[in-house]
């Protein structure tokens, strides 16, 4: 086979990639400004890795933690690992949570904070060991600080399913999405 005709068969029509590397745009959610939970339901199954987009620019006076639910399991069966650096100082924390933080760090409260949070599940569908993510967030606010961190959550519960929901809730009952907040979540491959 000429190699234009194995490229062509390795990476798809055109040169653009094949569905085993494609990334594709499954479902997006916006906050209302009246819940504190975005959360998609009967997730597909035909992917190697899902992907989190979580954007944002919250003006809540308190701030707010995102915590990653799986399954609707919020018990503690979630640790994080992760290395952050707020402008003023680099930390790493590796801890057990009661629920699936990250980042560790509020989202900040201020008027002028952007920001988002990127999480990956690869092998996702699997039904033994644990659920691995890795994440990365950046919000920036008042103009002058930069708020980072990279690390990821595990999850171990003592039967582990497959990822079929994810939920993205703030940490009390009170802080809610706002409208301008929007996670989208994609596939990364396929498991076929």
């Amino acid at each position: 086979m000429p190699l234009g005709a194995a490229k062509a068969a390795l990476l798809g029509a055109a040169g653009s990639g094949g569905a085993l590397d494609a990334i594709t745009w499954i479902a997006g959610v916006n906050g209302t400004g009246s819940s504190g939970t975005l959360e998609f339901t009967s997730i597909p199954q035909t992917y190697n890795t899902l992907r989190f987009v979580l954007s944002t620019a919250q003006t809540d006076t308190a701030g707010v933690t995102v915590v990653w639910v799986i399954n609707g399991d919020t018990t503690s069966e979630y640790q994080r690992g992760e290395n952050y650096n707020s402008g003023y100082s680099v930390a790493g924390y590796l801890d057990q949570a009661t629920t699936g933080v990250f980042p560790k760090s509020r989202i900040p409260e201020l008027n002028e904070n952007l920001g988002n949070v990127w999480m990956e599940w690869p092998g996702y569908t699997q039904t033994s060991g644990n659920q691995q993510s890795w994440g990365q967030s950046q919000f920036m606010y008042s103009n002058t600080i930069n708020q980072t961190s990279v690390g990821g959550v595990a999850y171990s519960p003592t039967s582990l399913a497959a990822i079929t929901s994810m939920a993205v809730k703030t940490d009390h009952h009170s802080y809610h999405w706002e409208t301008n907040t929007r996670l989208d979540m994609y596939g990364i491959g396929s498991n076929a």
